[in-house]
């Protein structure tokens, strides 16, 4: 599988991660500094109890949706690539493709919009630490996860998987 391919659909997961991770907490925060009262979003019961429960909402999509883009990558390099050297280069691509796009999704930004010379430089190093943690190793965690679940899943099905290659560590 070509490992560049690999790299970029990693990435874009990354990207995604961490618009999904970060864009409803802003949403819910500007909702909540005007009047909730107002807003498009529906209120149940009083003002608290609706914050409450889209904060939670919120954080479980923050939580579940990194994992499961990794599982999800995961599975398709698992799928893709049929010898052990073959997965490796797929999730080392992976890995290297999240943690890229993680760093200028996050980096330049910072270096755009940050203030003076020597707080950027323990802000910038905050920011892009806390969305690497966030994004790209969760997704790279999923993606190692995924793979694992595709090779257990086809361990019992007789040496073979649907591709017609033979299972990771099969004798031929």
């Amino acid at each position: 599988m070509n490992a560049n391919r690999i790299g970029t659909v990693a990435g874009v997961m990354a990207i995604v991660t961490l618009l999904v991770s970060t864009v409803p907490a802003i949403v819910l925060r500007r909702w909540i500094g005007g009047d909730p009262g107002q807003g498009p979003v529906p209120l149940f019961g009083t003002v608290g109890i609706t914050v409450s429960a889209y904060w939670s909402i919120v954080d479980i999509i923050g939580v579940v949706v990194p994992i499961a883009l990794g599982i999800v990558l995961g599975v398709w390099i698992g799928r893709h690539d049929g010898t052990t050297g073959e997965m490796r280069r797929g999730l080392r691509a992976a890995t290297i493709g999240s943690a890229v796009a993680v760093l200028l999704a996050t980096a330049i930004p910072v270096v755009i919009w940050s203030a003076p010379a020597d707080v950027a430089g323990v802000g910038l190093f905050v920011v892009v630490v806390q969305h690497l943690v966030s994004a790209s190793l969760v997704v790279t965690d999923g993606a190692f996860a995924g793979a694992a679940l595709e090779q257990f899943e086809f361990g019992s099905a007789g040496g073979k998987r649907p591709n017609g290659k033979p299972e990771l560590g099969a004798t031929p």
